[in-house]
């Protein structure tokens, strides 16, 4: 199921559930109703990672960058760029292919 909300809001929910249902939370992010874009599936940062990747020539052949490269570029971890680009390029994938 799809909850949107304030995060108060759907913590509180959360909270008020009877304790014989799990909650797996999947995603995180900022909800606009009319998008319908394959984008949309990804959170805010693996968006972001995902865009520099592309900015930065990672799926140019031959690549143009490496996850260091996105890594220096975003401030954070390579093995961080690895996790978000994994992530995204599943969800990506998966909306494509049905």
């Amino acid at each position: 199921m799809t909850v949107i909300g304030a995060h108060d809001m759907v913590k509180g929910a959360i909270e008020e559930l009877p304790e014989d249902i799990s909650v797996n939370i999947e995603q995180v992010g900022s909800y606009t109703p009319d998008r319908q874009d394959t984008l949309s599936e990804l959170t805010e940062r693996q968006l972001e990672v995902f865009r520099k990747a592309v900015e930065l020539g990672y799926y140019e052949i031959p690549r143009k960058a490496t996850h260091e490269d996105i890594a220096e570029r975003l401030e954070c971890a390579p093995s961080t760029v690895d996790e978000h680009l994994r992530k995204a390029e599943s969800r990506v994938l998966r909306t494509l292919v049905g």
